[in-house]
């Protein structure tokens, strides 16, 4: 098994465990995912590795929100002001 290195301390973390996130994909589908948790032995720190199609701190399938920022049709989207924060947040996208 891999180790990852801690971002408050810099020590080699190991497995924690795995805990379940909702995640909604288009039509409004909502999914579960696992998550991967890695605890530093050193400074107790705990942080989720997200796998590539979840961003942090968004409900959203990573996957769909780039889809909506570059003008796919998609059947069943966010409001358009959350269109337009999603923007604002991820320029690096368009």
């Amino acid at each position: 098994m891999h180790t990852k290195i801690c971002k408050q301390c810099g020590c080699e973390t190991r497995y924690y465990d795995t805990v379940k996130r909702g995640l909604l994909g288009e039509n409004r589908v909502r999914k579960t995912v696992y998550v991967e948790r890695w605890k530093c032995d050193k400074c107790g720190s705990v942080r989720r590795v997200l796998p590539d199609y979840i961003l942090p701190y968004k409900q959203y399938d990573a996957r769909l929100i780039f889809r909506l920022l570059i003008d796919e049709d998609v059947v069943d989207y966010p409001c358009d002001l959350t269109l337009v924060r999603w923007s604002r947040k991820l320029p690096s996208v368009l």
